[in-house]
């Protein structure tokens, strides 16, 4: 019996002790295990970060400009006389074309002096021509008194009277100096002298007596009408203006900035303010290449068709520097943007590497910021976990969705 228990007592100390090694050798297989696991881990450590396609973003909508409107031509219509108005031939608002007469001053008094100077110049035409043929008459008579002469210059020196040649001779002479006064015309000088200045007070009269009518200096729209029938004016006064209302100009002034974005440029887009949708397009006719010395701004000019009377002189109007294509640009999200100092980067996906890129930012629309260098369309920018890379980092690219456009 003894025996019999003595045996079960060794049995049972040979299966513990083979229990206990091993479980003696299984922590020891796995104490030794685990530095070799560990070091691949260690090894193939990657940052896991969020990525975006650099694409164009709007920067919001078209830079303006206000500008101010005006005719393309507006002249002053005065009065070159003094006088009573007599009638008024157009109002304001009416078309009229170059030379329309607008306003008639009484001008009896000279009308009387038209006359005058008339009267003159038909007695000064009528002298000249009486003359004239007193001349030819003259002349006629003189030629027939030359031929005498001759003829008695013969019969004298054949009877060889020598005292009747000289005489003759000296008739002769007289008579063609006197012809030779008829061909010269110098007896008309003075008759001619007198038509000229006969001519002079027609035409003196024909201008004063035109004062009297006046007229618009150009086509266009008559407006500022300051005149009334009945009324009394003086030589210089403004009875109204005429303007190109179907032919607008617009003008404005722009800083350096702005000025750039409109140089080269054909035409631009302007809009009324109280009608934004209907945006119309206009010619660039003058940008200054030089600032003005005092306000160190770009003067510029446009010129509009307004056939449809849309718009009004003296009114403004919104113009367009930029079109909507023009405010697409490249643009980063702001929260990817790693700053230094005073430098601006970004961290890019690069084949699972990060690459660090300095950037120089612009404009900011929203969560988005405009790169004007440093970046290209299609490039990876990350977006988050940037702060943490360090040039030339494996990374593992978690591709963010791309914003709506």
């Amino acid at each position: 019996m003894f025996f019999r228990i003595m045996k079960r007592r060794n049995q049972r100390s040979k299966v513990t002790a083979i229990a206990v090694l091993s479980l003696a050798l299984a922590a020891a297989g796995c104490s030794s295990a685990s530095p070799s696991a560990e070091e691949p881990a260690a090894a193939q450590h990657v940052t896991v970060i969020k990525t975006e396609k650099v694409a164009k973003h709007s920067m919001g909508d078209p830079r303006e400009q206000v500008a101010e409107v005006s005719a393309s031509v507006r002249l002053d219509i005065p009065s070159l006389a003094s006088g009573k108005i007599s009638k008024v031939l157009k109002q304001n608002g009416d078309e009229v074309k170059k030379g329309e007469v607008i306003i008639q001053l009484e001008s009896t008094l000279a009308e009387l002096d038209r006359k005058r100077a008339e009267s003159g110049l038909a007695s000064a035409e009528q002298a000249l021509s009486s003359a004239k043929q007193d001349i030819a008459i003259n002349r006629a008579t003189l030629m027939n008194n030359i031929d005498t002469l001759k003829e008695q210059y013969i019969e004298a020196n054949n009877n060889e009277d020598q005292k009747l040649i000289d005489s003759v001779q000296r008739s002769l002479d007289a008579a063609r100096k006197q012809l030779a006064d008829f061909d010269n015309g110098n007896s008309l000088i003075g008759l001619q002298s007198q038509l000229d200045v006969a001519k002079l007070a027609v035409e003196q009269a024909d201008v004063q007596l035109d004062s009297y009518h006046i007229a618009a200096p150009a086509d266009g729209t008559i407006t500022d009408f300051a005149v009334s029938e009945g009324m009394t004016i003086s030589a210089g006064s403004i009875v109204a203006v005429v303007q190109n209302v179907n032919q607008l100009l617009i003008k404005t002034e722009l800083s350096e900035p702005a000025a750039e974005l409109a140089r080269g440029k054909q035409e631009l887009v302007y809009y009324d303010a109280d009608n934004a949708l209907a945006k119309k397009k206009a010619k660039v006719v003058y940008l200054a290449a030089v600032p003005n010395a005092k306000t160190r701004m770009y003067a510029l000019e446009l010129t509009a068709d307004n056939s449809d009377g849309s718009l009004k002189p003296g009114t403004r109007v919104q113009v367009e520097l930029t079109t909507a294509a023009e405010e697409e640009v490249i643009a980063v999200p702001s929260l990817s943007i790693v700053r230094e100092g005073s430098d601006t980067f970004v961290m890019l996906s690069n084949a699972g590497t990060a690459v660090k890129r300095a950037v120089k930012l612009g404009r900011i629309n929203g969560s988005y910021q405009e790169v004007l260098e440093g970046l290209n369309s299609g490039e990876t920018v990350v977006v988050s976990g940037q702060h943490s890379l360090s040039d030339g980092q494996k990374i593992e690219n978690e591709v963010a969705a791309l914003p709506s456009q």
